[in-house]
């Protein structure tokens, strides 16, 4: 990268680098330089970030700052009066406020990111830089999320009109969708256990029956995209891993009149039709012209598809460095199968996608949830440009020749783009080998593409045909905050989001989809097999959002609805027949007490904080330590939400006693001063610490902050966390197989709490096998003011209320409730 010229004039924000912890600072400089340097820097087309559209690929080099710099002194062009216009716009805007604020980083549509030009390691971008206040004082801060809120709360009921809300945030804004009951999954009508189950699983008119009995407010339904191209073609004799439904259909256009018919009828019920959309795998052999690729090329349907995007399906194809096809064997399913991926980077393939998108939505189809959103290690032009391009706009030429290796971003060949494939669990020299950084930065790139891909086709230009489709990304979260997880390294942690900044997580997405993998109960280990951490992870990145945490768990299906709806997620519903006995109730029971899922807000009284900005410097060290704090409250039933670092400015630490903290070590200084704050009005910070260091500060350490011992069990924890706070958080005295959640609705002035019972008998033949929880004593911090009306509990087996007796005692209400099998929910109306 050649050297940028000298420019005329100090920028606007001086900006130097603490060597030592690589923090940034911000210097003060004169309202009139800053005018110049603005002039110098203002706004080009070539400046502003690529669109979320495919990366064209070139030969030529890409247009840096120097070069467009140095073509503007050779043109010698006089300013616009456009230009002149705007430059009198700043200069007022700069004799007029009380603070100047930065501009966002012209490379991207990010901020700037935390790491100045000379720091290696992938870019946290939730830092803005603000310059000079009239007292002279600057700093970093937390940049503010659109909408800002606290964690926990809800949307509101009384929106902007959506005139108002599109002014505010254009095409980013969010859907607003809430449901608790989604009915299906992709396998779910052709997969039981663990085994192909195609016979009685194929999909039929019939299952408008159950429907009409379950009454979710979500199907998933239908396989679409490019998987359903691999086998269609053979009557659904030939699948990929989503069996075709119904059989012997051999065209798309056949296939697509039926489900537009169910569509309809799904329709009449109330219930939304969600399709399956395989966004990179198809299968078969090329070299036989099988599968997928006979489909392409002897079968496609341009009536009803489009023309097809390439005259030769190769050129949609992820490649490896040689140029050839990425593909493996995958005789699981048929053999002298393969499988290879359309590569989401590649324009062609989008197009692809996108004309499929449009027959779909013909069809009847609400919406689509998106999964297999991978790429390996992809090297085709697309791929190769689009991360010469992520590195040029977040490293200088230094960085890329120290650091890196790498001389001349724009002409080398990269060895490694570092994808995500669906190997779930890494192998064991993955997981042991510490990522170099030119990995981690390949890894962040293609969170943040495949996001992007993403939002091109399907939110887009599928929003662009129909406003209110109903999206959601399938994706997967193993090896992290689930039980028994190893924290070893990062490459051990498999979530196709971990590098993906908070501004992208989640956005513009209706619902999350996160799947754990098989998880099962081991009691005598104590281990319940729960996804808690998950859901309150998810429920805070999320900002609220509904979403699914789909475990595989075969064995506790009331269990697992239970868990759901105690996070305020989604809870799913099943087409199994041993199981529609004993979970009807379950549906019956959440359609009729609806009104107490949404709108809640938390009514946690402790936060523990992830330091999710550690996993872009390659840490998980604090992994350990969050997963002990957090199964510690859990079985101590301390009600606690998660906040994650990066959000933490848009969390009211104040409804909080005390936020725990795993390490200090990611803290930004912006979040030292919010906690700092915090602190001096009255809250509690309970920072990780060893036992020894416990007994030697435990006499000097400053006012509301403790040390919590971090390695030993979990009664212990919960002991110091009391102690620490007098012993006046809310709690139950169940057992630790119970836990214990607790929602809020101001507006109702109501408290719902939800307890689980995970209890069972592994050893007894048959299906969950839970065995009961006896009556337990609730205690319940109120909200200020407020008096206790009535108390009532309602289970799925009892659904009808029973009226309980309370007691205040120094301002908490102490009421019993009755044994429950599986779920209970005690509902708390209080007056102020």
């Amino acid at each position: 990268m050649m050297s940028r010229p000298e420019m005329p004039g100090p920028p606007p924000i001086g900006i130097k680098c603490d060597e030592r912890n690589g923090t940034l600072s911000v210097l003060r400089v004169s309202w009139r330089n800053t005018v110049t340097w603005l002039w110098w820097r203002r706004p080009r087309p070539q400046f502003v970030d690529p669109p979320t559209g495919p990366v064209q690929p070139t030969t030529a080099a890409p247009q840096f700052p120097d070069r467009l710099y140095r073509d503007r002194q050779k043109s010698k062009r006089q300013p616009s009066l456009s230009e002149l216009s705007l430059l009198l716009t700043l200069w007022a805007h700069f004799l007029l406020p009380p603070a100047f604020t930065s501009a966002q980083n012209p490379i991207t549509d990010k901020a700037p990111t935390t790491k100045c030009p000379g720091c290696v390691g992938p870019a946290d971008p939730d830092v803005i830089l603000h310059g000079s206040t009239p007292g002279g004082k600057a700093g970093v801060t937390v940049k503010p999320s659109e909408g800002r809120r606290s964690l926990g709360s809800l949307q509101n009921p009384k929106r902007k009109s959506s005139a108002a809300r599109s002014k505010s945030l254009g095409s980013a804004r969010e859907p607003e969708t809430w449901f608790n009951l989604l009915f299906g999954g992709e396998y779910w009508y052709g997969w039981k256990g663990g085994e192909w189950w195609n016979a009685s699983g194929e999909v039929t008119l019939k299952l408008l029956d159950t429907l009409r009995q379950v009454r979710p407010q979500v199907l998933h339904a239908s396989i679409f995209g490019p998987e359903l191209l691999t086998g269609i073609h053979t009557g659904g004799q030939l699948v990929g891993f989503t069996p075709i439904s119904p059989k012997g259909i051999s065209t798309v256009r056949e296939y697509l009149d039926w489900w537009r018919k169910f569509n309809a009828a799904a329709h009449r019920e109330g219930i939304k039709v969600q399709a399956t959309f395989n966004m990179t795998l198809i299968w078969d052999n090329q070299a036989r012209n099988k599968g997928w690729f006979k489909y392409f090329n002897d079968f496609w349907e341009e009536q009803l598809l489009g023309p097809k995007p390439v005259g030769n399906p190769m050129d949609l194809l992820q490649r490896d460095g040689l140029g050839q096809p990425l593909s493996a064997p995958d005789t699981r399913w048929q053999p002298d199968f393969y499988s290879y991926k359309g590569c989401p980077n590649n324009p062609h393939w989008r197009q692809l996608l996108k004309q499929m998108i449009k027959a779909g939505i013909e069809a009847g189809f609400d919406g689509y949830m998106v999964q297999v959103l991978f790429r390996d290690d992809c090297l085709c032009q697309y791929c190769q440009q689009g991360f010469r391009d992520f590195l040029a706009a977040r490293y200088s030429a230094d960085v890329l020749r120290d650091q890196f290796g790498i001389d001349d971003v724009a002409e080398a060949l990269l060895d490694t783009t570092r994808g995500r494939g669906p190997a779930w669990v890494p192998t064991l020299k993955e997981a042991d080998d510490r990522l170099g950084a030119l990995a981690m930065a390949a890894r962040q790139f293609t969170d943040e593409s495949m996001k992007r891909a993403f939002d091109e086709v399907f939110v887009d230009y599928g929003r662009s045909l129909k406003p209110d489709l109903l999206l959601s990304a399938w994706t997967h979260q193993r090896g992290f905050l689930v039980p028994g997880a190893d924290y070893r390294s990062f490459e051990r942690i498999t979530d196709e989001r971990s590098l993906l900044s908070p501004q992208l997580w989640g956005k513009r997405e209706n619902y999350l989809w996160y799947c754990i993998g098989k998880t099962s109960s081991r009691l005598s280990e104590h281990i319940t097999g729960d996804a808690s951490l998950s859901a309150k992870f998810i429920y805070s990145m999320g900002r609220g959002k509904p979403f699914v945490v789909m475990k595989y768990d075969y064995e506790r299906p009331r269990l697992n609805i239970s868990e759901a709806w105690a996070h305020r997620g989604i809870g799913l519903a099943l087409n199994q027949e041993e199981f529609q006995e004993i979970l009807a109730p379950y549906y019956s029971f959440v359609q009729r007490y609806r009104n107490l899922y949404y709108p809640s807000e938390s009514h946690a009284e402790l936060a523990l904080l992830l330091p999710r900005r550690g996993f872009y410097l390659n840490d998980t060290s604090f992994l350990a330590t969050f997963d002990r704090f957090g199964r510690a409250l859990l079985e101590t039933h301390h009600l606690f939400d998660v906040v994650v670092d990066q959000r933490l400015s848009e969390v009211d630490l104040r409804r909080y006693r005390a936020l725990l903290i795993p390490t200090t070590r990611h803290l930004s200084p912006a979040e030292r001063r919010q906690l700092q704050a915090y602190r001096e009005a009255g809250g509690t910070l309970l920072v990780a610490g060893k036992p020894g260091q416990q007994e030697m500060k435990e006499n000097n350490m400053p006012e509301r902050l403790a040390l919590i011992p971090d390695n030993i069990d979990a009664t212990a924890i919960g002991n110091s966390i009391d102690r620490a706070l007098s012993g006046s958080l809310s709690h139950c005295d169940a057992p630790w197989t119970v836990q214990m959640t607790a929602w809020h609705q101001p507006q109702s002035h109501r408290l719902i709490i939800h307890l689980v019972n995970y209890d069972r008998d592994e050893n007894a033949l048959g299906q969950e096998n839970p065995r009961a929880a006896r009556p337990m004593m609730v205690h319940l911090n109120l909200p200020a003011g407020a008096t206790v009306s009535g108390i009532r509990f309602i289970t799925p087996e009892e659904p009808e209320p029973k009226p309980l007796k309370g007691n205040m005692v120094a301002g908490q209400i102490h009421f019993q409730t009755p044994g429950f099998l599986v779920y209970g929910v005690a509902v708390l109306d209080y007056a102020l």
